[in-house]
């Protein structure tokens, strides 16, 4: 059997082969009480490797619902929104994948795709915020010292939450 040598087996990544639902099934975890920041990292890297993130983002507009034919002058279905819709149900339902269960009971009324990320950042955004200044000064003021024995095991996720909160907050680009 003779090899090839052509590079016909080889096909370069492109991210036009790759979905939304990809990008999720690529999330290890799933949105829990603990780990707000670090998911929405995660949600907003996979909807803007899909360019996505205008959906959630409340800077965007969405389309209107109807819109003017110039040919008879009355308002009808605006196609832009019909597209939008299908969309944006497509990405709750990938958003949907990454909650556990008892935060899928809070976000169950919500319509759309923006409306659970702005619900979620109410949520746990302000409450991570206001618990870092509080960890900042037990982490930085701890009598034993960083490499103590007690301290140690919160060490590394007081370290990423506070990493996290700096990012959120524009520190680290």
């Amino acid at each position: 059997m003779a090899f090839s040598t052509s590079s016909e087996s080889f096909r370069p990544f492109r991210i036009e082969d790759v979905t939304l639902t990809d990008m999720i099934n690529m999330l290890s975890f799933k949105l829990d009480e603990t780990n707000y920041l670090i998911w929405r990292c995660s949600l907003k890297s996979a909807l803007e490797s899909q360019d996505m993130f205008r959906y959630v983002d409340p800077m965007v507009p969405i389309p209107p619902t109807e819109t003017l034919d110039s040919i008879t002058n009355k308002l009808i279905p605006n196609p832009e929104y019909e597209e939008w819709v299908k969309t944006d149900e497509y990405i709750l339902s990938q958003m949907e994948r990454t909650i556990t269960e008892p935060i899928l009971s809070q976000i169950s009324g919500l319509k759309t795709s923006r409306d659970v990320y702005n619900h979620l950042e109410k949520s746990y955004f302000d409450e991570h915020s206001a618990r870092v200044p509080e960890l900042r000064h037990r982490l930085l003021t701890s009598q034993k010292g960083i490499l103590a024995r007690p301290v140690l095991p919160q060490y590394f996720p007081l370290r990423w939450l506070l990493i996290e909160q700096d990012i959120m907050m524009g520190i680290y680009q």
